[in-house]
């Protein structure tokens, strides 16, 4: 088995179909090679290593083994370890992602188009800068099974926050929410930088009730609003995840929005979002 470089934790598979021929006098020989290698370091199971192996591992002129080999791909790409764990198989625990994967690079947008959508790509580079406020980042936190919803906002230089309590993450009320958090910001309101979902579709009304110019981030480019993805991890500390939301009252909520505007913060040289956001609205 010199020059074959594979993942110890991709023979398991191999094994396993070697045993379903194990009569087959071609593939007895490379059941040796098999069980030379050591199978007990199962810590980087990876699918497409394991093609490499068999690759390596069987004489690709035969045909039979080329056979052999297209069961095996077969077998993964239909969920055959999916499949071995609901029939009480433990393949699964030797993956190194336990749930199945979900392709999300290179697929379509499949929550529907929202429309006038404009991408971050041609938000003003001085919003990057960050040397004003009035560029918001927005987002939603859901409670558990859809009950409750958050609309969160965050200032990109001064960290502050604004959060909302509404019933549902339709539009509409999505819309209202926001319009109402920024309001009072409205004289140095600049940008406001969207997640993609739906909630966020009445984006132009909310453009011609506050004037900000509205961009959307990359789908699954969380990091582009890295810091109301913060923010929402910071709520979540009152508010865990799993936890419905349709209980929380607004009391509540203004008082966790204050507790992190009143949080004196170590990028802020240890002042805090409100302290920020107050002296350079003064200064504007």
């Amino acid at each position: 088995m010199e020059g074959v470089n594979c993942d110890n934790r991709s023979i398991r598979i191999a094994i396993f179909l070697q045993k379903q021929y194990k009569n087959d006098t071609l593939y007895e020989s490379k059941s040796r090679d098999l069980a030379k290698i050591n199978i007990h370091n199962l810590d980087m199971y990876n699918a497409s290593r394991v093609h490499g192996c068999f690759i390596e591992m069987l004489p690709i002129i035969v045909l039979h083994h080329l056979i052999i080999l297209a069961m095996f791909v077969l077998y993964i790409g239909l969920g055959f370890i999916q499949k071995d764990k609901i029939a009480g198989g433990e393949l699964y625990k030797h993956l190194r992602h336990k749930k199945p994967y979900k392709k999300r690079s290179g697929s379509p947008e499949k929550r529907g188009q929202i429309i006038g959508r404009v991408s971050i790509d041609e938000r003003q580079p001085i919003v990057d800068e960050k040397i004003r406020i009035g560029d918001w980042e927005a987002d939603t936190v859901i409670g558990k099974g859809h009950k409750g919803v958050l609309v969160t906002l965050a200032d990109r230089v001064s960290k502050k926050t604004l959060i909302a309590h509404v019933a549902s993450k339709h539009a509409e009320v999505v819309k209202d929410a926001i319009i109402k958090l920024l309001q009072a910001e409205k004289e140095h309101l600049h940008t406001i930088t969207f997640e993609n979902g739906q909630e966020f579709a009445y984006h132009a009304k909310i453009q011609e009730a506050l004037g900000s110019d509205n961009y959307f981030a990359h789908p699954y480019h969380s990091w582009e609003r890295g810091l109301n993805e913060n923010h929402n991890g910071l709520i979540r500390q009152y508010l865990p995840k799993g936890m419905e939301l349709n209980k929380v009252v607004d009391e509540e909520v203004i008082l966790i929005q204050n507790k992190l505007n009143n949080r004196p913060r170590k990028l802020l040289n240890y002042k805090t979002p409100n302290e920020v956001y107050e002296a350079m609205r003064l200064a504007a």
